[in-house]
């Protein structure tokens, strides 16, 4: 198939479809990306050594989705000049959070569009009901896709293969759902599944690939059938579900190979590799299956693989510094890149040497000239070998040395004698009930017994207490010191200890950084002087915590929130029933109606860029009043001046000020986002917001009968100008997109974005901190009521500075395609999920023995990011941790995220985060180096800190003079600017991933008991990650 250039960077491929070209991809990269993706491309495709597969093994963080995305651009052009009718690019990756994350992004990128996900790829019948688009981007999953060790696989699959096969063999019969009940318990739950899956045509190539490979009704498969049929039909025996389980693996693996064949692929690209290195291996059934992607072929041209990974090998030793374990597993990847066996012998004998003549070097640098000459000719002929199958990207550069963003903290975890009586009582109960040792339990989690789920101890625990089993567990459990949480003391609301060391230091960490009396992270560049809470805590960042155990992040989440949410509320009644009585909708809330619908005057008027960089937060008030001043003597003027005051002023004295009528008022008010104003709200809060809006409506029309306005009106429209939800997001979109204040569309979504923050502030921990511990340094009227201190806390947490750069990392992650309605979006899916509830066990002893009972704790400024093995919902539960994601990176709680290290390969946490806590030391240098390269990213949380540290005044210069003339600038889009022109070096390295102009760094905490082997460990783990990277042939 031809194609065409049609407009400036823009490809068309027939009259259907439109993307970016090649050129126009690269162009949107960095100057390294865009090197290490034309090499890689040249590799696969055009050099006349060419390979089939290519690694990029970039340090983790350096954007290795987007080299793909330009190795894509250029795939798809060289395909196109081959006249490729379609083009399949098959994108795999561990799980499904990566893949919408990093598809979502090469997307954009390409400006192409993509198939929905397939986690199995036995699942793409149901997914795909064409592949005939031009070209076809499709994600997959290995551990579902190439994985049989499930044999039976998901419910929806069996429902694809029964429908499959009864379109291929016709009637199966009344009894044949019993072939595929799979784990559900009767053939009638089958049928409600079936119901949740309506059918649909598949798509022809699969079916017909599928009917080729098991035959018609007379073929030995449909025979096979009848036989496992006649068997199970009336037997629920361990042998019939053997034979079931044997025949639908075999359909699943047919359904499999057929799903293949018919994808056609291209260009396949392998994310997160050392992942799935075991589909390497084509002995085995999933790497079977693998290989005939890996080794496809067709009439035009040969598969191509591009594998990311910046670490694709794994170490197996810990701590021995000899022997040839250390290259074993990257040597068999090399072979895999290169073709076959016997292609790494002479890369194996140089890296042997190598590593032999390195002790020769002095630690201060000197060396023999004879051995400088040979390790040099070494090194050459080492990086000769390696770029033919891979290139590598380290932020080093050519600065030398180690990582100039790391910090590394010296935590310890401290050990009392609560510590040591909380183990004597684990250590006898696993005697007691015959489990294995608890030492790394009781190292790991505090108050074991209360966040263990599915471990061998809490099992056999519960089957201890159904059997009846009592005598020394019951006094165990009863008597036993620090192994439960003590329910008592949290329904008090008193103070709960630590319980480890681990959990002290983190507790305290906490509590030193100011967090705890934090609904937000501290702008990073702040355009004012902000109030005592938020200045106390300028220095603080988000926490990433890794554990080994799924029971550290619940004991995590659970534990640091209610740490702080003790001082939040204090009352033990309110606690267990808590009814929000702040910002409620009713007949006369004229204040939040001005904190929910934005007024372009007042968003103008109150735009700190116009006013000193040093202004106070009471200072800025008074100069807003200053500005306010003239136009509301002017419009009170006729106003009564005796009878109540009447607070109706509030909410119609901003519309007068944008000048709106009651007409010009209802067709703001009547948007869809207004009137369907249900889904944060109370059933009563609808007509009471019509009710609400009908007194504003009419005092509009009839100023006459306002009344008297309030005394403190002037201080009121100050503060609602500088610190309403609405406004402030109203400024913070019209700097991003350029758009101006009075944009009606941009209202809109200002208006859906207050809603978001009234429901926000309306949660019973940040009511509670608002009123218990947050003590405003502004005052805005007479009164402590919630919207007033809504209003100071906004102000005085420099709300304006906090969307800036919110909206600004949000299309960073993004792109600049991202609206308004997308970047609000953003903003509402992190405030939505600011708080939810863990359930906590506590087992309880009495005269008939040991029983269970669970009870919820909140989790809000610490949450857990961990699967619930007990969900059959995979979606769902990956969904609901991709709102978990986007919360831990936007500046609102949570501020603390518990998880493990399974699956968090090239997942972002960077952007309010620089500081890893590794719980649990990793057993390789491969776990360490991608947890830390979670936080250490492009634009992190760090970089941007040291940004403004550098470049600030400077900033604030030209936004100044831009908000001068009533322009807006968005700083962080002048700050980038400034640091890019000022520093920009290594490739585009610096700024944007290493940037140490000021005092921010990476953070690696590792708190270890003191004198305990993990002492030995951690240093052991910092020699080993130098020999790992030395593979590559730049140690540090």
């Amino acid at each position: 198939m031809g194609c065409r250039v049609d407009g400036p960077g823009r490809v068309k491929m027939n009259s259907e479809s439109a993307y970016k070209s090649a050129e126009a991809v690269l162009k949107g990269l960095k100057d390294f990306q865009k090197k290490t993706a034309g090499y890689a491309f040249r590799r696969l495709y055009e050099a006349d050594d060419s390979t089939r597969r290519f690694l990029v093994a970039d340090e983790a963080g350096l954007g290795k989705t987007l080299v793909a995305a330009g190795v894509i651009a250029q795939a798809i052009e060289h395909l196109q000049e081959l006249n490729t009718e379609r083009i399949d690019i098959i994108y795999i990756c561990s799980n499904q959070a990566i893949a919408r994350q990093n598809v979502d992004r090469i997307k954009r990128r390409l400006d192409i569009d993509t198939r929905p996900l397939a986690e199995r790829i036995t699942l793409l019948p149901h997914r795909l009901t064409t592949l005939n688009q031009p070209i076809n981007l499709i994600a997959l999953t290995p551990g579902t896709s190439f994985n049989s060790a499930s044999a039976e696989g998901v419910v929806e699959e069996r429902i694809i293969l029964f429908r499959m096969l009864s379109q291929i063999w016709g009637d199966l019969g009344p009894r044949s759902r019993k072939v595929f009940v799979g784990g559900l318990a009767t053939v009638s739950r089958f049928r409600d599944y079936e119901w949740w899956y309506p059918e649909r045509a598949f798509d022809e190539s699969i079916l017909a690939r599928f009917q080729n490979l098991v035959g018609g009704p007379d073929s030995q498969l449909h025979q096979e059938f009848i036989r496992v049929l006649d068997y199970v039909a009336h037997r629920d025996t361990t042998e019939a579900r053997r034979r079931r389980r044997g025949f639908v693996a075999k359909m699943r693996r047919y359904l499999a190979h057929a799903c293949l064949d018919a994808l056609d692929p291209d260009l396949v690209i392998l994310d997160e590799f050392q992942r799935f290195r075991h589909l390497l291996n084509p002995k085995t059934e999933s790497g079977e299956l693998a290989q005939r992607l890996f080794e496809y072929e067709h009439e035009q041209t040969r598969v191509r693989t591009l594998l990311l990974s910046a670490t694709p090998y794994k170490m197996y030793t810990f701590s021995e510094e000899s022997g040839d374990d250390h290259y074993r597993d990257f040597l068999k990847t090399v072979e895999f890149l290169g073709g076959g066996e016997g292609s790494v012998g002479t890369l194996e004998e140089s890296l042997r040497e190598f590593r032999w003549q390195l002790p020769s070097v002095a630690s201060d640098g000197r060396i023999d000239e004879a051995a400088r000459k040979r390790l040099i000719e070494l090194k050459g002929q080492i990086q000769s070998s390696l770029l033919k199958v891979m290139s590598r990207t380290e932020r080093r550069g050519n600065v030398g040395g180690g990582d100039p963003m790391l910090a590394i903290s010296e935590t310890t975890a401290d050990l009392d004698v609560g510590d040591v009586g909380a183990y004597l009582s684990a250590r006898d109960l696993a005697a007691a009930v015959d489990a294995p040792g608890v030492m790394e339990y009781w190292k790991s989690t505090p108050y074991m017994l209360s966040f263990m789920d599915r471990y061998r101890l809490s099992d056999r625990l519960r089957n201890a207490a159904q059997e009846g089993q009592n005598g020394d567990i019951t006094s165990i459990v009863g008597g036993g010191s620090g192994i439960q949480l003590p329910r008592r003391r949290a329904s008090d609301r008193r103070p709960i200890a630590g319980g480890n060391g681990c959990m002290r230091s983190l507790l305290q960490d906490i509590r030193d950084s100011g967090l705890q009396e934090m609904l937000w992270l501290p702008p990073t560049l702040p355009s004012h002087n902000m109030g005592q809470d938020f200045n106390n805590a300028r220095d603080a960042t988000k926490r990433l915590v890794f554990s080994s155990w799924a029971m550290v992040p619940r004991a995590i989440a659970v534990m640091a929130s209610y740490d702080a949410e003790r001082e939040y509320i204090p009352d033990p009644d309110r606690a267990s029933r808590y009814i929000s009585q702040g910002l409620r909708i009713n007949d006369d809330a004229f204040s939040l109606f001005s904190m929910i619908v934005p007024s372009t005057y007042l968003a103008d008027v109150g735009n700190p860029h116009r006013y000193s960089n040093g202004s106070s937060p009471h200072e800025l008030l008074e100069l807003i009043e200053s500005q306010l001043r003239p136009r509301v003597i002017e419009f009170t003027r006729d106003a009564p001046r005796e009878g109540p005051p009447q607070q109706l002023w509030y909410a119609v004295a901003p519309l007068m000020l944008d000048g709106l009528t009651p007409v010009t008022m209802r067709s703001l008010l009547q948007t869809s986002i207004v009137e369907s104003y249900d889904d944060d709200a109370d059933a009563a809060d609808v007509p009471a917001w019509t009710r609400l809006t009908t007194r504003i409506r009419n005092g509009l029309a009839d100023p006459s009968s306002l009344g008297r306005p309030p005394s403190n009106l002037l201080q009121v429209l100050a503060a609602l100008a500088a610190g309403s939800p609405a406004n402030v997001t109203l400024r913070s979109l019209s700097r991003l997109t350029g758009a101006s204040t009075s944009d009606e569309s941009l209202k809109e979504e200002a208006i859906r974005a207050a809603r978001s923050f009234r429901a926000f502030f309306r949660t019973p921990t940040s009511e509670g901190l608002l009123q218990n511990v947050y003590e405003p340094g502004v005052t805005v009227g007479e009164g402590s009521f919630v919207w007033q201190r809504v209003l100071a806390y906004a102000l005085e947490g420099g709300l304006d500075d906090v969307l800036d750069e919110y909206f600004y990392v949000i299309r960073e992650s993004l792109g600049d395609e991202a609206g308004p309605g997308v970047l609000v979006d953003k903003l509402n899916d992190a405030l939505h999920i600011a708080t939810g509830r863990l359930d906590v066990s506590e087992w309880k002893t009495d005269e008939t023995g040991l029983t269970r009972v669970r009870y919820p704790m909140r989790q809000h400024l610490a949450r857990r990011y961990v699967s619930d093995p007990r969900s059959s919902a995979d979606q769902q539960a990956s969904q609901h941790l991709d709102f978990v994601r986007a919360a831990f990176n936007s500046p609102f709680w949570p501020f603390v995220l518990g998880t493990t290290s399974v699956g968090q390969e090239g997942l972002d946490f960077h952007w309010y985060c620089h500081a890893v806590v590794h719980w649990n030391l990793p057993s390789n240098p491969v776990d360490l180096e991608q947890r830390e390269g979670r936080v250490h990213r492009y634009h992190g949380h760090a970089v941007r800190k040291n940004i403004a540290q550098a470049v600030g005044p400077k900033v604030f210069e030209r936004v100044r003079g831009a908000a001068a003339s009533g322009g807006y600038l968005n700083p962080w889009n002048v700050a980038y600017q400034i640091a890019s022109s000022r520093f920009e070096g290594e490739g585009g390295l610096i700024p944007n991933w290493v940037f140490t102009g000021g005092d921010a760094r990476i953070q690696r905490h590792a708190p270890v008991l003191p004198l305990s082997r993990d002492e030995q460990r951690l240093e052991a783990l910092r020699r080993t990650l130098t020999v790992y990277r030395m593979v590559f042939g730049q140690p540090r």
